[in-house]
């Protein structure tokens, strides 16, 4: 498999910007991160499959998890242009 062919493979995932804020942006990388992590072993060069190999991908599942938690108070309380500070008083 070609190295194009195989990041052809990853249109599944959009790209996304990671600067939003702090926690919504390690969340979204790491979410990226898992949904492709079978399929990277195909296209990385052997000093990347080093590092690759030292990840333990069960460990990055439950950090998503644990993230995820703030991903969704965050994406519930930015509306722009609904009030939310009702909704903050749940989340204490």
């Amino acid at each position: 498999m070609s190295w194009k062919k195989g990041l052809s493979d990853f249109s599944k995932t959009e790209k996304r910007n990671y600067c939003d804020t702090c926690f919504n942006g390690v969340y979204l990388m790491l979410d990226s991160f898992l949904k492709v992590y079978h399929e990277l072993p195909t296209i990385l060069a052997d000093e990347q499959k080093r590092t690759y190999l030292k990840i333990v991908r069960d460990e990055m599942e439950l950090l998503c998890l644990y993230l995820k938690q703030f991903h969704d108070v965050i994406e519930k309380l930015s509306c722009e242009k609904t009030l939310t500070l009702h909704l903050v008083v749940p989340y204490k």
